[in-house]
């Protein structure tokens, strides 16, 4: 017989014929006796590979570790009577461990049971198939008898090689509660087109990886993710609106537990401008908003959005637009409500001056003061505008102010040989000086010109002077 436990009179007993011995797993923690722990079951799975805690049940008796054989014929079953040192508690059932399986309740069947009966009165346990042996575990029995079949579901070594192993121990369930789950957040993602968002963004990734899970036996789990909406598996794309996902875990128990979270995607982008931008246009008058250049311009700009496309473009244009910059505002939305502004200028600029072909363009009034382009005056004065006035700021904007003033002049004076003749006379001190190398005497000519174009000016303004009141000047751009 083997001692059951370090101490005492207590021992195993199996049938007659058969020799009992320590277990592996005894014999590798250096025991003395059947008589093992949970620790010791380290001993036997030195790989570490296999986990040999019974995560969902307590052994308040502790472990018994054995090895019957001797056994007549492979497939045999056998008897074996295990004294207790401490009485059966209520409720407990028989744990059997495998290298292969880890810890399993013991599996009853055609060969295989367990039964159990108090001490004798000489403090013994009663031999196998002693009819004071009851079916399963009895709480206050001492004596625990197990009835193995060799190679049956509860020999260790599952071969029917004519030996039995067991080690194993009297359970008592844990509490059994269902593990806490935490989900992450909702989520709000901006999508990226009409589709949604990728289901690869990382947001949405960080969020359906966000699920934590513990249980009190079974420590950390891993909690799943699913959508009734679509196949978080094969999806490519979350699709705009909100999705409601479930996260779920089970422990080794079953017990489940799961909880919801949402993602919702939505269009916060706002559209954006193309084929949009300032622009200039020359002209010495005001532009119609109907100018071609103009409407081709803004015909052209377009408004999109990633989500809802194209969308409407809208802008205010004024009726004209006068010499200098002019903002005009656009604005756009799209579906969602985001909106977008753009203010852009339309300047209207005055052509640049640039120097005659010689055949007396641009010197209006003189041309119509001498009658002719040919007058040898006309290049003289050409040549000082080019050479002189258009080489500096103020000279080209006294040019300028001429090219400006001066159409409707010399319209005006060129059918009246009484304003011709003022017009040369006015011209003569221009022409001196423009010849006159003296710089002074230039300067001086230019100021009596500005003061005798004023005095003009005047003079055609004034009732029955020159042109019938309430008549315009004809503007010739």
């Amino acid at each position: 017989m083997l001692p059951s436990i370090s101490c005492g009179d207590l021992y195993l007993q199996a049938d007659n014929g058969l020799r009992i011995r320590l277990g592996d797993a005894a014999l590798a923690a250096s025991k003395r006796s059947a008589a093992t722990t949970d620790d010791d079951l380290a001993f036997l799975a030195n790989d570490g590979a296999t986990d040999t805690e019974d995560r969902r049940f307590e052994h308040p008796l502790g472990l018994v570790d054995f090895r019957v054989d001797g056994l007549g014929e492979a497939g045999q079953s056998i008897n074996v009577v295990v004294p207790l040192a401490v009485a059966i508690p209520a409720a407990a059932v028989y744990r059997k461990f495998t290298l292969a399986d880890g810890w399993q309740t013991f599996a009853p069947g055609a060969g295989d049971r367990t039964a159990s009966a108090p001490l004798l009165a000489s403090g013994d346990c009663a031999l196998p198939g002693d009819p004071r042996f009851l079916p399963g575990l009895n709480a206050g029995d001492r004596c625990l008898l197990l009835t193995l079949t060799d190679g049956g579901p509860n020999d260790a070594d599952g071969q029917q090689n004519q030996q039995v192993v067991d080690p194993g121990a009297i359970g008592l369930a844990l509490p059994d509660d269902e593990p806490a789950l935490t989900t992450p957040a909702n989520v709000v993602i901006s999508a990226e087109s009409g589709e949604g968002s990728p289901l690869n963004d990382a947001d949405i990734q960080a969020f359906l990886a966000g699920a934590t899970c513990t249980d009190f036996i079974d420590g950390i789990l891993v909690p799943s993710a699913n959508s009734t909406v679509i196949d978080l598996d094969t999806a490519t794309d979350l699709p705009l609106g909100e999705t409601s996902i479930t996260f779920s875990c089970t422990n080794s128990g079953g017990n489940a537990v799961s909880a919801d979270g949402t993602v919702t995607v939505q269009d916060s982008t706002s559209p954006a401008f193309e084929n949009l931008t300032s622009f200039a246009i020359e002209s010495r008058t005001a532009v119609s908003a109907s100018d071609p250049d103009i409407t081709a311009h803004f015909a052209a700009a377009l408004c999109t959005d990633a989500v809802s496309g194209a969308v409407t473009l809208t802008f205010d244009l004024p009726a004209t637009f006068p010499l200098g910059s002019t903002p005009v505002m656009l604005a756009c939305a799209d579906d969602a409500g985001n909106t977008s502004m753009l203010s852009v200028n339309v300047t209207v600029v005055e052509p640049a001056v640039s120097p005659d072909t010689g055949d007396g363009a641009g010197c209006f009034i003189a041309t119509a003061a001498y009658g002719s382009t040919l007058h040898p005056y006309l290049g003289q004065l050409r040549t000082f505008r080019d050479e002189q006035l258009l080489q500096n700021a103020p000279g080209r904007a006294v040019v300028h102010s001429y090219y400006r003033l001066s159409p409707p002049l010399a319209e005006f004076i060129h059918d009246n040989d009484l304003l011709r003749a003022i017009s040369r006379a006015v011209l003569a001190p221009l022409v001196i000086a423009v010849i006159s190398p003296n710089a002074a005497a230039t300067i001086m000519g230019m100021m009596l010109v500005a003061f005798a174009l004023r005095l003009v000016l005047r003079a055609t303004d004034q009732p029955g002077r020159g042109r019938p009141a309430g008549t315009s000047l004809k503007t010739r751009v």
